[in-house]
């Protein structure tokens, strides 16, 4: 992590000198995607705020880190909080925000202080430049569903935290109905980069944060440039398996990720395969009957329930699984999990029910649904 180091303001002068939508065409030119697992281009995305037609814009900073195996945006805001302060207020420089939200998960009590203490640290007269933007700190109820964007939206709105159908997106109609840009942190922490590196040379030297965790001898954050392979980040940034167990599979991108078995090792990840960074590796000793029951039981959790195809999907994917392997029969089941993660997938109101059952089906393919049974 020694490319990043602590904000010099460096970056809010650039941004101060220059016109907002040649920060747009600088944030663009960089080629930065979204780093919270979309992946969608986030010039594009600050554009289409900027040119939302509002007496009123917010920015929201999202560090609610519901998924599992996930940590660097809890590193980052306990570690390097000017860097994320200093892309929110350039994010909402460019898009003619005057006041931005940072939507912590209520667990995050030392990355709040931490972030309480860098905004009170910014110059007051380079804050007064910038037309004294409003930074709020928000802790927020907590729950994997937060992180989706309209649902994080309803929370700090005051109502439950739910989904809602697009369109309109938030881009178009947000928070209070106003145009919002959402960005997660990890995001933001690399604008400051863009400008005190410059486009060209940041796009030639980015990388991605990983975190690597599970059966690996030094679990922890790395970074890497896209293009890296599992192989790489397991037995040479993470120095390999902590036992003699050999590798079994890793999730890529979390439990609502896919599954990387030891034929994967040497894949590239890109964008559209390391999701948010999160990789969670098993070695053999791992049952995949219970990884894939453990998961289940989170989803049935943390589905919101509003929408039927994931309320009732999610609970009864895991009651037929805990079925099955009570009866250690059941291919007629089998079909049915095949159905509803099928229906799941198409029907769900958001990504929590769309991928649900990723991990499922990924070790039944590569593995054969004999598995459940025998592992």
């Amino acid at each position: 992590m020694s490319s990043m180091s602590p904000a010099d303001n460096l970056a809010l002068e650039k941004a101060l000198a220059i016109k907002p939508e040649e920060i747009i065409d600088e944030i663009t030119e960089s080629g930065l995607r979204g780093l919270g697992g979309a992946g969608f281009p986030v010039g594009r995305k600050w554009r289409t705020v900027r040119e939302a037609r509002s007496d009123k814009k917010f920015v929201i900073c999202n560090a609610e880190e519901g998924e599992p195996g996930t940590f660097k945006d809890r590193y980052l805001i306990e570690n390097f909080p000017e860097m994320v302060i200093e892309g929110v207020l350039i994010a909402m420089h460019a898009v003619g925000a005057k006041q931005s939200y940072i939507y912590l998960r209520r667990e995050y009590g030392k990355g709040y202080e931490s972030l309480k203490k860098a905004v009170r640290g910014f110059p007051p007269g380079l804050i007064k430049k910038f037309g004294s933007p409003e930074v709020t700190l928000w802790k927020g109820p907590g729950g994997y569903i937060c992180g989706e964007e309209s649902a994080l939206i309803e929370s700090i709105s005051g109502r439950r935290a739910e989904p809602q159908s697009r369109p309109p997106y938030p881009t178009e109609a947000g928070l209070f109905g106003h145009p919002t840009l959402i960005n997660n942190v990890e995001t933001l922490a690399n604008v400051p980069l863009i400008f005190n590196m410059g486009a060209e040379k940041y796009r030639e030297s980015f990388k991605k944060i990983f975190c690597v965790s599970g059966d690996v001898k030094k679990r922890g954050i790395y970074k890497a440039a896209p293009g890296v392979t599992l192989r790489e980040l397991v037995f040479n940034h993470a120095d390999g398996m902590k036992s003699a167990k050999r590798f079994k599979l890793a999730l890529v991108g979390g439990v609502s990720g896919r599954v990387f078995s030891s034929d994967d090792l040497d894949l590239k990840l890109d964008y559209e395969l390391f999701g948010n960074g999160a990789i969670i590796v098993l070695d053999e000793s791992r049952s995949l009957r219970d990884t894939i029951l453990n998961i289940a039981e989170f989803f049935a959790e943390e589905s919101c329930g509003k929408c039927a195809p994931c309320r009732q999907g999610t609970s009864r994917f895991e009651a037929i699984l805990k079925r099955k392997y009570k009866n250690k029969d059941g291919s007629k089941d089998m079909e049915v999990l095949k159905l509803l993660s099928t229906v799941m997938k198409d029907t769900s109101l958001c990504g929590l029910g769309r991928t649900a059952t990723n991990v499922f089906d990924d070790i039944v393919k590569k593995f054969g649904q004999e598995v459940l049974m025998t592992s």
